[in-house]
């Protein structure tokens, strides 16, 4: 598993936008953003609960479910790659309903969730994750480029990892354009796992998969430990007659760690 250390970047707020009209998905320069816990008061995206769309096919579609996507943010590097992309001489932040313009962090919309961004002025955004471009934007870019067909669709395409990101507000506060933050990346874990087998009715922890794994070739003792380790039944909690795996006894303790040590 490959393991990425946490660091920390440091950016500049290039420029602010927000909707002028709840109704209009495109965005107008601001001087300063008042961020609240729900995000930009009368904005279109802001609010602590959200509609679910075609990006969450899990849930029927105008399902109640929570704001993560309160803030667009955008790099001016990440939009020069669209432009070039879509063979246009630029991509305006406000055309695809940007809030924050921030320069300085090379491949930003790669920015992992969970990293947070520190504003000078005190204010603390969370990204979310990927803003994924689709062609609602696409034919926000194309109204401004008559005459050219098919631009709706470019954008999808070379939007793919550069369309920036979407956060939430963690801290609230005021932030002004030229102001500065620091963007801190968590440790990251780059998952390369694979589902457990599973049939109906038994499930199998991936501690039991673990020790059974382990316990091949050390002698019955530690396969019955691994056999202790697997429960049965549909619940999430385990029978009295099937110890919790995570709860072994200090004598099953000992006798798994002394083949162990022994070796």
């Amino acid at each position: 598993m490959r393991h990425i250390p946490p660091q920390k970047i440091t950016a500049r707020i290039e420029a602010l936008y927000r909707t002028t009209d709840p109704q209009s998905f495109e965005t107008a320069p601001t001087d300063r953003l008042t961020l609240a816990f729900d995000g930009i008061a009368g904005d279109r995206h802001g609010g602590f609960t959200r509609r679910s769309g075609g990006r969450e096919p899990w849930y029927p579609r105008g399902t109640e479910m929570r704001n993560e996507r309160q803030l667009s943010l955008l790099a001016p590097d990440d939009l020069a790659v669209i432009a070039k992309g879509m063979d246009v001489p630029e991509v305006r932040p406000e055309w695809i309903g940007g809030n924050l313009l921030i320069s300085g962090i090379r491949d930003f919309t790669l920015l992992p969730p969970r990293t947070c961004l520190f504003f000078e002025g005190g204010v603390t955004i969370r990204v979310d994750g990927l803003n994924v471009p689709c062609r609602f934007s696409g034919r926000s870019v194309a109204a401004h480029y008559p005459g050219r067909e098919g631009l709706d669709i470019a954008f999808v395409r070379a939007g793919k990892h550069a369309r920036g990101l979407v956060g939430w507000v963690e801290k609230p506060g005021v932030i002004t354009v030229g102001e500065a933050l620091e963007a801190r990346v968590p440790e990251q874990w780059v998952y390369g796992g694979r589902a457990i087998p599973f049939s109906p009715g038994r499930r199998w922890s991936a501690d039991a998969d673990r020790m059974r794994e382990n316990c091949r070739g050390q002698g019955s003792t530690l396969n019955r430990l691994a056999s202790a380790a697997t429960f049965s039944g549909e619940g999430t909690e385990p029978t009295p007659s099937s110890p919790d795996p995570h709860r072994h006894s200090p004598n099953s303790a000992r006798a798994f760690r002394s083949p162990v040590r022994g070796a």
